[in-house]
């Protein structure tokens, strides 16, 4: 099983109006983590292997709230792809 990710940023976000930023430039933008209790997390554990860390600055545990976090502010979140298939009013970046 692999699940897949993607980066949602409100509309018109900074980061992306060139394209996708390069990977030092994408750990250091201002993240959203959605927290899921106490298991770990998988992107978390991937990342760490490359020795990277998202850049966190606000952590929530419902996720209903996160679009409203972002479109009204420069944060970023990276989601599982079947959450960023539902209505989020925000834009999604694709990999």
């Amino acid at each position: 099983y692999r699940e897949r990710f993607v980066c949602v940023s409100r509309k018109g976000h900074a980061a992306f109006a060139e394209g996708r930023p390069s990977a030092r430039d994408f750990l250091a933008l201002r993240h959203v983590r959605v927290q899921r209790g106490e298991r770990g997390d998988r992107l978390d554990a991937t990342l760490a292997k490359k020795r990277w860390r998202l850049n966190v600055q606000v952590a929530i545990t419902n996720f209903a709230l996160l679009p409203y976090l972002l479109e009204s502010s420069d944060l970023v979140a990276v989601i599982r792809i079947a959450r960023a298939r539902a209505p989020l009013r925000v834009r999604c970046a694709r990999s």
